[in-house]
């Protein structure tokens, strides 16, 4: 496939902290049609991607990646109870509140996924990605920001001193959907899937969310559970977060995590972070969207050349946007990013 194509040992030979042909590619979630409907050349069917769902089927997306040389694509498994969502005058539906005020609301939680439906997704993913180069990532929805989102930001913050325990047994629940799906992908496909991710916001532009202390003592030994399975079967495991990651980086080694994304440039210096921690976490995206909405084609290739100057020796960076790419980012803005990324992300060998 040559180094233009897809190819996920580039990303895990990244992870290991090693220089794979060229630097990785990889965009976690893609929620423009626009830009799907650019590549492919075709429409493709919306799914509402406000809940954290896919809007485009598992065969588009992988012919998706194939055609820009993505090397990697994302499968959901999902379970964010108890969201309120509003429509806004553009169609789109966006999250305003939680439903659990007090425990009289646990009954509102909305039943689990269907864990067979989730299976099948991602077997119909493995199906259509064989062959192709392109590696395919089991993406799990997590338990702090899932238990925040069903609360409501402020209500949760005064339940952590009010009512812990309504907050520990939402996590709980929550908990036990997902540590039942992780184990069915592990045992099931640890053979296929290319590694994990969790996807958890825990972070905020000031750091941790919530105090270091108590953060650990609520979080650290659930996370724990949840990624056993994973664990066991020998995967990578790596992480979504926004916010500033100074405090965050050390508490995710306690859990294995090898590598972090989107390190928001907003909030982080990618390259003092990756001077600090090389070798022990790897750093996804960093592209900052601001620049793929609005800059032209020349300023998003001089910025990712500064970027793969920057940081791709050694491995341990893999190259996306700060957040996603989402509707209102040009379709040629982001090729001009994966085009950049492509042409000048070669590591030169001797010889």
């Amino acid at each position: 496939m040559g180094y233009r194509g897809p190819d996920i040992n580039r990303i895990l030979t990244s992870l290991e902290f090693k220089e794979p042909d060229r630097v990785p590619v990889m965009e976690l979630w893609i929620t423009s049609n626009e830009v799907y409907e650019y590549v492919l050349g075709k429409e493709v069917k919306q799914i509402d991607a406000a809940e954290g769902e896919s809007i485009i089927s598992p065969d588009d997306d992988v012919e998706f990646a194939k055609r820009v040389g993505k090397d990697a694509v994302c499968v959901n498994f999902s379970y964010r109870p108890c969201n309120v969502f509003r429509e806004a005058d553009d169609g789109t539906r966006h999250y305003i509140d939680g439903r659990i005020k007090s425990s009289n609301d646990l009954k509102k939680m909305e039943e689990p996924p269907d864990l067979k439906a989730q299976l099948d997704r991602l077997e119909r993913y493995l199906e259509v990605a064989e062959g192709t180069g392109v590696g395919v990532v089991a993406n799990f929805t997590s338990i702090f920001d899932s238990t925040l989102l069903s609360i409501g930001f402020q209500d949760f913050m005064y339940m952590l001193y009010d009512n812990m325990k309504l907050v520990e047994h939402i996590m709980d629940i929550i908990l036990e959907v997902q540590v039942r799906a992780m184990e069915a992908v592990c045992e099931k496909y640890k053979d296929d899937i290319a590694w994990v991710l969790y996807n958890d916001d825990i972070a905020t532009g000031s750091g941790l969310m919530i105090n270091r202390d108590m953060f650990k003592g609520l979080v650290i030994s659930r996370m724990k559970k949840l990624l056993a399975p994973a664990k066991k079967a020998g995967k990578i495991v790596t992480t979504h977060t926004d916010g500033d990651l100074k405090e965050v980086i050390s508490l995710l080694l306690l859990l294995g995590v090898r590598g972090i994304h989107p390190v928001e440039p907003t909030y982080n210096d990618i390259y003092a972070l990756k001077k600090k921690w090389y070798g022990k976490i790897a750093f996804f995206g960093n592209i900052d969207v601001v620049l793929l909405t609005t800059g032209t084609k020349e300023e998003i290739k001089v910025e990712v050349k500064k970027h793969l100057d920057g940081l791709k020796e050694g491995g341990g960076y893999i190259i996306g946007s700060s957040t996603s790419i989402f509707k209102g980012i040009p379709p040629k803005n982001y090729l001009a990013m994966v085009n950049a990324a492509i042409e000048h992300g070669k590591y030169i060998k001797e010889g």
